[in-house]
Parts: structure tokens; C-alpha cells; sequence
């Protein structure tokens, strides 16, 4: 059984990533851990944390929450019964990365997946600052971020965008793997470089990386670009690619990929869903 981590406010974008995931595992025997965290934000202190914690309105809060994700449940239920899924439904007062991060360490997950929203100012990134930090700061399981576009599409194009400079841990490659044998999808390497040729660290990645992936006969496509976010999106946009799989290591990276004014050059990137897969 597979063991899905979602984070959930209850907003229609959350809503939208927990049915998006019923939808790719449907028919197989699933576990939804539907989190919901309150009461810390990246702004509160671990003093105030602990101040907070005192209090009658976090029962209220609790109660509340509680209510929410039973209710959620029963939505969910109604709309999948007898597909195999089971729910368990965790309310935390931490702060988000943190509380996933916690649930990982007591019992490893197959995937975590969370909805994003799009940006709505200038200065934003169009994922919002809780996808980022989970990405950033959720490393021992790979992180699914949909964005509240994403049609909910059998995959059928999956693309897994490299400088093959780092290799993804083997678990978090094993998920990409089975996304795309799930359906059978047509996989393809994205090597992205401005330089001619590998260096010797380079070849021995993409060897690595070509041998794990080799049951599903991926393609090849190299990019020469040094923007990686427009090259990135631009052949996701021109392939009609349904999922794309990055490797992480720099914050950096992120800030890149996800700015609003690239999102507002390109905007059909917006309805893909990332595969965030980190280094070993």
C-alpha cells in the first residue's frame, strides 16, 4: 500500500491536489495522511510557539480542524468509495516542513503532494511560499506540487529535466519510475547545458541515470540553454509534457524556475504539476 502525505488549509486548490492524486493511483490500495497545520508561521518563534500552545483558542482550533478533515473524509468517500483509499487524518500546531518532516521520520511515505496557488503580486513566485519551503526543506521523500490548473489527466508525457550534475536519491527516482510505468508514459531526459560536451562526473550520471530508467526506454533531448527556467518551460509547452521532474540542490534553483515573470512570459506552466526529486 503507498502512503501519500498531503498537506491540506481546505482551500479549493488543496481540494484540487488530494483528487488529483485519487486520480493517478486510482484502483490501487492507498493511504492518504491528509495534514493539517495551524498556528505557526515562517514569522513565529519557537517561544511564542510554546507561549501559544497555553491557550483555549488552540483547543478551539484543534476542534475546528478536527471537524474540517472529518468532514473532508466524508466528502472524499462519497466521491471514491471502494477505490481502495484509507484515510488518516493528523491535525499538528507546527509549523508545516516541520510537521511533515516529523510524520516522515515516524513512518516513511512513498510521496508527498500538495497544491499550489497562483501567484497574485509582482514580488511573488507562482507556487507560494509553502510549496517552496516543503521543497526546499522536505528531502527524504519526493514532493508532488499541482498547480490548481492541472487538468486531472492520466500522464502520459513525463519529462525529468537534468544538467546531470546530481543524481536523485534512488527511492525518490524509484516514485518518478512508477508514475510513468503506472501508464506506461513516455519518458524523456532533459539534459540542459550551454557546454558541448560532459565532463567525465556528467557522463557518469547520465549513465547512472540512463540505467535506472532503462525498463522504461526513455528518450533523450538535449537543450542548449543557459536559462534553465525558459528552457525548461518552453519544452513542456511545446511537447504538451503532463509532469515534469526536477533534481534539487540550490534555493536558488527554485527562485529561478518559479518567478512570476517568467510564469507571465510562459504561462502554460502553471498547469504542470513538478516532481521535485532531491540530490543524493
Amino acid at each position: 500500500m503507498k502512503r501519500i502525505v498531503i498537506p491540506t488549509d481546505f482551500s479549493d486548490n488543496a481540494l484540487h491536489a488530494i483528487r488529483y492524486c485519487h486520480n493517478l493511483f486510482l484502483g490501487e490500495e492507498v493511504e492518504f495522511v491528509l495534514l493539517h497545520t495551524f498556528g505557526a508561521d515562517v514569522y513565529t518563534s519557537a517561544a511564542t510557539l510554546g507561549l501559544r500552545a497555553d491557550t483555549s483558542a488552540m483547543e478551539r482550533q484543534l476542534e475546528d480542524s478536527r471537524r474540517k478533515l472529518d468532514s473532508l473524509k466524508a466528502l472524499l468517500q462519497s466521491e471514491y468509495n471502494g477505490f481502495g483509499c484509507s484515510y488518516t487524518l493528523l491535525t499538528r500546531y507546527d509549523f508545516l516542513p516541520d510537521a511533515i518532516n516529523s510524520l516522515l521520520q515516524e513512518q516513511p511515505a512513498f510521496l508527498v503532494a500538495m497544491g499550489t496557488q497562483g501567484a497574485t503580486g509582482a514580488k511573488e513566485i507562482f507556487l507560494g511560499s509553502n510549496a517552496v519551503r516543503i521543497m526546499q526543506r522536505v528531502t527524504e521523500t519526493a514532493v508532488l506540487a499541482i498547480p490548481e490548473a492541472s487538468p486531472l489527466v492520466v500522464p502520459r508525457k513525463i519529462a525529468l529535466a537534468t544538467a546531470h550534475t546530481d543524481l536523485p536519491k534512488p527511492d525518490q527516482l524509484a516514485a518518478f519510475r512508477d508514475l510513468a510505468g503506472r501508464y506506461e508514459a513516455q519518458i524523456t531526459i532533459i539534459h540542459i547545458s550551454d557546454e558541448v560536451r560532459l565532463n567525465e562526473k556528467q557522463k557518469k550520471n547520465r549513465d547512472w541515470l540512463q540505467e535506472q530508467l532503462a525498463a522504461c526506454d526513455p528518450a533523450v533531448f538535449t537543450l542548449d540553454n543557459d536559462h534553465v527556467d525558459q528552457a525548461i518551460m518552453e519544452y513542456v509547452g511545446n511537447t504538451n509534457t503532463d509532469i515534469i521532474g526536477i533534481i534539487s540542490r540550490k534555493h536558488t534553483f527554485f527562485e529561478s524556475l518559479l518567478k512570476r515573470s517568467t510564469l507571465k512570459e510562459l504561462g502554460y506552466h502553471s498547469k504542470i504539476p513538478l516532481l521535485v526529486m532531491h540530490h543524493q
